[in-house]
């Protein structure tokens, strides 16, 4: 056992991830135990809450002492500016023309910006405009190519003119205007959009490249969620990856690859056999992050894959079988109202019993004060329905 000093001269100032939990480093100030041999750890205020360490005050975390030995060391990556892969901007211009005759010859210049991100915290994003206001990249209205002019820019009365003097045409405050343009117009719109989905998906997949070269991490973690009227059991699956450079300002180093979960009912008859890894990779309180081998969550991931199949079969079949019974009871109601057509008079169509909201306005005026009974619907021969009411009491 390490004296209080002993622990401060070790730890401090150094980051540190509670629990073999690796996707909440923290830095530590200094270690203390209160009169009950409990650790007191003390958290610089640029680290947010530790969601797997119980009883946060504020200012610290108050854990058993024991967890002071999961402690896993953790060192912040630092990179060269030479590594890294720069977001970009990229701006173009393109010429649409009027396909309206009352237009011809026309034409109104679009702006287009794409903004390049390969961190993926971050999305790229394209974005079109006209006079300084975003549009979108063409659309279709009654067959006809167009680009849309949305009301609200058309309030704007710098817009407006500008538009209006382009043109040389009044635009009308009511409403969106939808500007035909022509198929070659149109065209151009959307192969730069396509274009900038295809440079995008290419910076990605270079990236993704280079982050599969970072060392990942795999979790199991049991957490409890509460609601209203019930609590589940959320149990996770986890994959975190070190963070590449362009990461490393909003992730704290670990990035977030996937999380797969199971709760009481997606887990199946497998709940015991999740308890028993638990177990064996040294869970000991509710919302822990175990840091777990490869193999250990590969196992979980087919798991959940398995099951889920199972689930989406059992509701294609239930689906199948809903349909088969509306199917059904239409073809009834066919025959009753034929029956009813063929005899005159009017047929059981189906009843049932309701109670409170459930029973009809026209009800309560003609029963007062009566809440529950049988409402009956039949078929008349003439094709519609009648209610009828039979009173409980």
């Amino acid at each position: 056992m390490k004296t209080v000093e002993e622990l401060n001269q070790e730890l401090a100032g150094k980051w540190f991830c509670l629990g073999g939990d690796m996707t909440n480093p923290v830095i530590v100030h200094h270690i203390d135990f209160d009169k009950n041999g409990n650790g007191i750890l003390q958290a610089g205020n640029k680290v947010e809450m530790i969601y797997d360490v119980p009883n946060y005050n504020g200012s610290c975390y108050l854990f058993d002492e024991d967890v002071l030995n999961g402690l896993t060391p953790f060192e912040p990556v630092t990179y060269t500016e030479e590594e890294l892969l720069k977001p970009y901007t990229e701006t173009s211009e393109i010429v649409v023309y009027a396909a309206s005759e009352k237009l011809v010859g026309k034409s109104l210049s679009i702006q287009v910006e794409k903004k390049y991100q390969f961190a993926s915290n971050y999305n790229s994003s394209i974005s079109f405009r006209l006079f300084g206001r975003q549009i979108s990249n063409g659309t279709e209205k009654d067959g006809n190519k167009c680009i849309e002019i949305s009301k609200y820019d058309i309030a704007k009365e710098n817009f407006k003119k500008a538009v209006e003097d382009a043109l040389d045409v009044k635009l009308s405050k009511n409403g969106s205007v939808f500007l035909r343009i022509t198929d070659e117009s149109y065209q151009a719109l959307q192969d730069e959009y396509e274009n900038f989905k295809t440079q995008d998906n290419t910076n990605k997949a270079t990236a993704l490249a280079k982050a599969a070269n970072y060392e990942h991490y795999y979790f199991m973690k049991n957490g409890i969620y509460r609601g209203d009227y019930s609590c589940d059991v959320e149990r996770h699956i986890e994959i975190w990856r070190k963070a590449t450079p362009e990461e490393q300002e909003t992730s704290k180093g670990m990035v977030n690859i996937l999380i797969v979960t199971f709760n009481n009912a997606s887990i199946r008859d497998k709940e015991a056999e999740w308890e028993e890894d638990m177990k064996l990779v040294g869970s000991t309180y509710e919302g822990k992050a175990i840091q777990i081998s490869k193999e250990l969550a590969d196992k979980w991931l087919k798991t959940h894959t398995s099951l889920l199949e199972i689930t989406l079969r059992e509701k294609h079949e239930k689906e199948e079988k809903a349909a088969l019974a509306r199917e059904a009871r239409e073809k009834e109601k066919a025959r009753i109202f034929a029956l009813a057509k063929s005899t005159g008079k009017p047929q059981l169509l189906y009843s049932s019993f309701v109670s409170g909201d459930d029973v009809p306005k026209w009800v309560h005026k003609k029963y007062d004060d009566n809440d529950m009974g049988e409402l009956v619907i039949y078929a008349k021969p003439d094709g519609t329905t009648e209610e009828d009411f039979i009173p409980s009491y």
